[in-house]
């Protein structure tokens, strides 16, 4: 049975009386919070937002604070930034807990628990919903603007990641954090200019906001800007030491990505060596920086040598994960560069079970693009090259479906060129 059968916890919606509660560095109340807790609640939010390391503090704030929906809230956040199956599993406890308490609770509090409740069941439309709900209610409040940003990426929802910025970076438009966001999604719908403007001033108001850097990165990605991007980001590179794991290794990818448009591909495979190879056990997202360079150099016909194991080891350990079809499809690449031809097997009839079984929207992504790519990747995996062409081209229109940035994305397109090619050959 799916996972996504387990039972549903039901949100209560009864008249409440004034919370009782402090208030929160965004100016809100907090519902059952000391002045402890609410601490230890802004630190978490700080921690998310610039990407560095101790974000278990809101596992202990929810230990300490069993009476703070908040609390078990940001617990469930933890958790559901691991984008991993467990991760879910385990935010739905703590959401079960905060269920408990939204008697008492703010509209924001309960409209929070709504949306990451859709997120941890796999409900896409209602988890978009709640959040784009969230945010023309709260829009002061970065840190879930920021959380619902990273779940509308991983979802594809582009325009919803506009909608909900815009309304933050209104409510405080000096802010690095809103302009970082704004900029972003700005960039991800083709307001370059707009993009570029917001994501310099991002920058500009707080050198130590690495969304802000990413953001940038994308602007000058692929628009023949590639010196001055390599200038932007080696200027930023020694910011992100004080990163965690995954956005750490990302702004390094997109510098790497600099380097392979100016033909630098030594010095992409020594950074992969010395940055993202180490840290590809660290968390998924790592992995997945890892495995789409890689693949960029492989496809490019650079000789990467025995690299390949350690990301199909890793790869292996996910294979029955099926969360998203944007990380099957790395898994796919991993393994069938690393000649790991019953695991890729395993891989793709797994994905069809859990497509087979999955909420209606959820489906429909594997069905018109995830199961598409994997195949395709199959069978360039057996020089089926005609195939490859033919799965990659029917699924084409629904790759935004998968989420990832354009610029993550661009392997599908790199993947549909090889396959052109080699069946062109055949």
């Amino acid at each position: 049975m799916s996972i996504l059968a387990s039972s549903h916890i039901v949100i209560p919606r009864p008249k409440r009386p004034r919370p009782l509660g402090c208030t929160d560095r965004w100016g809100y109340r907090v519902t059952g919070a000391t002045a402890n807790v609410t601490d230890r609640l802004d630190r978490f939010g700080e921690i998310v937002l610039r990407r560095s390391r101790g974000a278990e503090i809101a596992l202990e704030t929810a230990a300490e604070a069993r009476a703070c929906p908040l609390a078990q809230a940001q617990a469930a956040i933890f958790h559901l930034l691991s984008d991993t199956r467990e991760g879910m599993v385990q935010a739905r406890a703590y959401l079960s807990r905060a269920a408990r308490h939204l008697a008492s609770a703010t509209e924001r509090e309960t409209l929070l628990i709504t949306a990451l409740q859709a997120m941890s069941e796999d409900r896409i439309d209602q988890a978009t919903t709640s959040l784009l709900a969230l945010s023309r209610l709260a829009p002061g409040d970065r840190f879930l603007a920021y959380i619902a940003q990273l779940y509308c990426l991983n979802q594809g929802k582009f325009g919803a990641m506009l909608a909900i910025a815009e309304p933050v970076a209104a409510a405080d438009p000096t802010d690095s954090f809103a302009l970082g966001m704004l900029s972003f999604a700005q960039e991800q719908n083709g307001s370059i200019l707009a993009a570029e403007r917001n994501g310099l001033e991002a920058c500009a108001r707080d050198r130590l906001n690495p969304w802000a850097h990413h953001a940038v990165a994308h602007v000058y990605a692929g628009k023949g800007r590639a010196r001055e991007a390599e200038r932007f980001l080696l200027a930023q590179a020694p910011l992100w030491e004080s990163c965690g794991s995954s956005m750490q290794t990302h702004n390094w990818w997109h510098l790497m990505l600099t380097w392979l448009e100016l033909g630098c591909a030594d010095r992409v495979l020594a950074t992969y060596d010395s940055r993202l190879a180490p840290e590809v056990g660290q968390s998924l997202s790592s992995y997945v920086n890892a495995v789409a360079i890689l693949a960029r150099l492989t496809l490019g016909g650079i000789d990467t040598g025995a690299r390949w194991d350690a990301l199909a080891d890793e790869a292996e350990t996910w294979q029955h994960d099926h969360v998203l079809a944007f990380l099957d499809i790395h898994h796919a690449l991993a393994l069938s560069f690393a000649g790991r031809d019953s695991a890729l097997g395993s891989l793709i009839d797994g994905a069809r079970r859990f497509a087979d079984h999955a909420d209606p929207e959820t489906a429909l992504v594997w069905q018109r693009a995830g199961l598409p790519l994997l195949e395709a990747i199959r069978a360039g995996h057996q020089c089926a090259w005609r195939g490859a062409v033919e799965q990659l081209e029917n699924s084409r229109p629904h790759w935004v479906t998968i989420g990832g940035s354009n610029a993550q994305r661009g392997i599908l397109g790199l993947l549909l060129e090889t396959a052109r090619t080699r069946a062109a050959s055949i």
